[in-house]
């Protein structure tokens, strides 16, 4: 079930009562000014009304919830898919690359020259097995300065 568009009818017709609840609590202000006293029956009405206000903001915040809940069960299954995403990749990587992607993964943008100390690798090493993994669209190098910075594609 579709919970982001059950919090925005919630919403909506916690709005809509609000405005009905809103004109009854004028007409109660109207009738208490032609009567200058409340009779018991408008007291009941007055207790009525508030009760009627926190409905009101019991649905709003039920609505709310529902709505920022399911953006966040999104984002989830997005990243669930992600992961799905890269858990595949890596079974298809020899161990050297591996280390160069997880290196990638936990440090986003990591600079080639830092990549070469994290990995151990030696510099030319470590450049051809990039230019293989970019040619794969595994990684996406940028050039900065005279290093390049390394990201997963």
């Amino acid at each position: 079930m579709d919970y982001q568009k059950l919090g925005f009818i919630i919403i909506a017709i916690s709005i809509f009562l609000s405005f009905l609840v809103v004109s009854f609590i004028v007409q109660i202000n109207k009738s208490h000014e032609a009567m200058c006293v409340l009779p018991n029956n408008m007291m009941d009405q007055v207790f009525q009304s508030y009760i009627g206000v926190s409905v009101i903001i019991i649905l709003f915040v039920v609505g709310f919830f529902l709505v920022l809940n399911e953006k966040k069960e999104h984002e989830k299954k997005v990243e669930e898919k992600q992961l799905d995403k890269y858990e595949t990749l890596l079974g298809y990587l020899t161990d050297d690359e591996k280390k160069i992607v997880l290196s990638v993964k936990e440090q986003p943008g990591i600079t080639q020259a830092t990549l070469k100390l994290r990995a151990g690798f030696s510099k030319s090493k470590l450049s051809a097995l990039l230019i293989d993994l970019e040619k794969r669209n595994v990684l996406v190098r940028e050039l900065k300065g005279r290093t390049y910075k390394v990201f997963l594609k």
